[in-house]
């Protein structure tokens, strides 16, 4: 069974796994359903290659995240807002499916382009439906929906034609405009994971297929129609630049000069810069303030916050390479501030993606996930 198939299959079984779980939208109803596939995904990846391995380097990580997430579980334990047995399922059963699974050579690299093809084909599907629907014919298009249990004001999950999910409509004097989330929970969690996929791919080298990715990318990020876009996209490219090479005079006054230029199209690009945003959606700003106000009903949310800053921060010092933390630069800008995502099964997953990557060229600044 060890063909292309019985190792591509295992990696296929996982990425659905991924679309089960949270941030995904679906992972507020089907978890349970999700879990059983990582640990599908990981038995047949150990069948296919008759033994059962992790690398040191992936020993490495796994022991990061479970270190840092037991500060997080014991303050919400005691606090009462966690399910502790869901919680350590999910971490335990997600922490060792990755560090099975991508202990192969070439599998962080298989995953990661499966997940770039599926949601290449969302962001497809969200620019048909932008189109058809435009200016206000998307209601002709709702499927169907899919009821979750999550927060009060998000219920269900929306499918439009052909198959796109819209997470609220921006309304305007001029126009109306829908917010694709590509199943995410939020739309603002998907500009900053396109932003880490982008991040991704712009290390690799030269080639067609890489430009596609990044236009597409980018095309999707912007259809979620989200304030974090700008500033994801544009660390993430900050960063890139930064990694690659040392810093000179001339690099930091580049440097200096996109930073400024990035931060004022955050500030005043219409309708969707922060000025704009906070007048038309002041109680979405509102909400993230609370979420991080100084009180002790926020303790959990600074357990969580720190407790990923020093996994970034421990996984960062085993690296081979100075690119920094590279799955998690871009889309940390926001990360902090909708916690949903730390110590989600994506994001580990992206952690030990991150962990895998190797310059395929030492006298050029080109990497590849190995």
């Amino acid at each position: 069974m060890n063909t292309i198939v019985g190792r591509v299959f295992p990696l296929i079984i996982t990425v659905i796994a991924v679309f089960l779980l949270r941030p995904m939208a679906l992972g507020y109803a089907y978890t349970p359903i999700g879990l059983a596939l990582l640990v599908i995904g990981a038995i047949l990846h150990t069948v296919n290659n008759k033994t059962l391995h992790i690398t040191p380097e992936n020993k490495y990580v796994l022991k990061c995240i479970l270190f840092s997430f037991l500060p997080v579980l014991i303050v919400g334990v005691i606090s009462g807002k966690v399910n502790p047995l869901q919680d350590v399922a999910i971490i335990l059963i997600s922490t060792f499916s990755f560090a099975i699974q991508f202990s192969i050579k070439g599998n962080r690299r298989i995953f990661i382009t499966i997940l770039s093809l599926i949601f290449s084909v969302l962001i497809v599907s969200a620019l048909i439906t932008l189109i058809v629907g435009y200016p206000d014919k998307y209601q002709h298009l709702l499927k169907y929906e899919i009821p979750i249990r999550s927060r009060s004001d998000f219920t269900s999950i929306e499918i439009y034609y052909p198959f796109s999910t819209i997470y609220s409509f921006f309304w305007t004097e001029l126009f109306v405009f829908p917010r694709f989330n590509l199943y995410f929970i939020e739309a603002g969690i998907t500009s900053g994971f396109l932003a880490a996929l982008f991040a991704i791919h712009i290390l690799r080298n030269n080639s067609i297929y890489k430009y596609i990715i990044l236009a597409v990318l980018i095309l999707g990020g912007f259809l979620t129609f989200s304030t974090s876009f700008v500033p994801a996209f544009g660390i993430a490219m900050l960063v890139n630049y930064i990694s690659k090479s040392t810093l000179t005079v001339p690099k930091v006054i580049v440097i200096t000069a996109l930073g400024i230029i990035v931060f004022w199209l955050f500030s005043h690009i219409p309708y969707i810069g922060l000025n704009d945003k906070s007048q038309t959606h002041g109680s979405s700003f509102d909400d993230r303030v609370d979420y991080y106000a100084f009180s002790t009903k926020n303790i959990n949310q600074y357990v969580t916050l720190v407790s990923s800053i020093l996994m970034i921060y421990f996984i960062q010092k085993r690296k081979k390479h100075n690119l920094i933390f590279l799955s998690f630069f871009a889309p940390i800008f926001f990360t902090g501030l909708i916690n949903v995502v730390f110590f989600s099964p994506l994001y580990i997953a992206f952690s030990f993606l991150d962990m895998g990557v190797i310059q395929v060229n030492k006298s050029k600044p080109v990497f590849e996930l190995y």
